[in-house]
């Protein structure tokens, strides 16, 4: 026997608490850390300053789930992200760090937050800007294939601009499975009359005048999700990122990432694609896509 049932709420979806294999509501979210990305503290301190923002009023709602002793509030992200279009400086890094800690202490008076000890601040800032080798040769690779993106491909050209995607992947020295590669393929891959799930296009927002900066804001969501990964092969804790952005949330669910491992410092996570991901695409186009990715 099947049973079913539906749950309605009172506001439209705007947050989204993400997990190992998908996504649940705030309310349903049992976790035992919650790190919050910068939209979220954004959305906090927008309605601080004006509470009845109409066009916030479903924030308001969903947010105010958070306003609770547990799950405990995360703010890392949010200093690592940064406000600067660029990897922050040591000081820009405590800086926004204590700023969000702030925010979140005064727009949820009653929310469990971690407040991280000025003696680990090195460590943490070390650990966040770890990857920032890698993040030079990815911005290098968005600010060659985004412009070739900004409008939707036409089946006849789609392999040429394939290759011109993996080419860039190479000559850049990342990943051709890489998070941002992965992006750049679902906004090739996506629906040739332009509807939704543009999960790709939603992250990376390709122009033609695409800068490094731009390509900074679409990788820290990207490292986001990373970092996020990492946190939840530790033992000892459950956790969820919590984020009002839904392509962020539709990419992660895409890319059905189901487990990581850590092998000394080193952390690696295993994910399977959805369709959504790809949606041109049909089950045996993808694997084949991915044949041509690992070659």
């Amino acid at each position: 026997m099947i049973a079913k049932f539906e749950v309605q709420f009172d506001h439209k979806l705007k947050v989204w608490v993400l997990v190992l294999g998908g996504w649940r509501p705030i309310q349903l979210a049992a976790v035992d850390i919650l790190v919050v990305d910068r939209n979220i503290t954004s959305a906090l301190e927008a309605l601080e300053a004006k509470p009845n923002r109409q066009d916030l009023v479903a924030d308001k709602w969903w947010l105010g789930y958070l306003n609770r002793p547990t799950p405990l509030l995360n703010p890392i992200l949010c200093a690592s992200e940064g406000k600067w279009r660029s990897t922050p400086t040591f000081e820009q890094f405590c800086q926004e760090l204590r700023r969000s800690t702030l925010v979140l202490s005064r727009s949820l008076p009653n929310a469990g937050i971690i407040r991280h000890p000025e003696q680990h601040l090195e460590q943490l800032y070390a650990m966040c800007v770890s990857q920032a080798s890698r993040t030079r040769k990815e911005v290098d690779f968005l600010v060659v294939v985004c412009p070739l993106l900004v409008s939707r491909t036409s089946r006849a050209n789609e392999r040429h601009l394939e290759v011109a995607i993996l080419s860039a992947a190479d000559q850049s020295g990342i990943s051709r499975q890489s998070l941002c590669c992965m992006a750049a393929l679902s906004v090739l891959y996506e629906r040739p009359d332009g509807r939704e799930p543009r999960v790709g296009r939603g992250i990376l927002k390709p122009t033609r005048t695409y800068s490094q900066e731009d390509a900074y804001n679409a990788l820290s969501d990207l490292h986001g999700l990373e970092f996020f990964a990492a946190g939840c092969a530790m033992s000892g804790f459950t956790s969820g990122l919590c984020t009002r952005d839904k392509y962020l949330a539709a990419f992660w669910v895409a890319l059905g990432v189901q487990f990581g491992t850590w092998s000394e410092n080193k952390f690696s996570a295993t994910y399977t694609p959805r369709q959504e991901l790809f949606p041109r695409l049909n089950d045996e186009e993808i694997d084949s896509l991915f044949k041509r990715i690992k070659t």
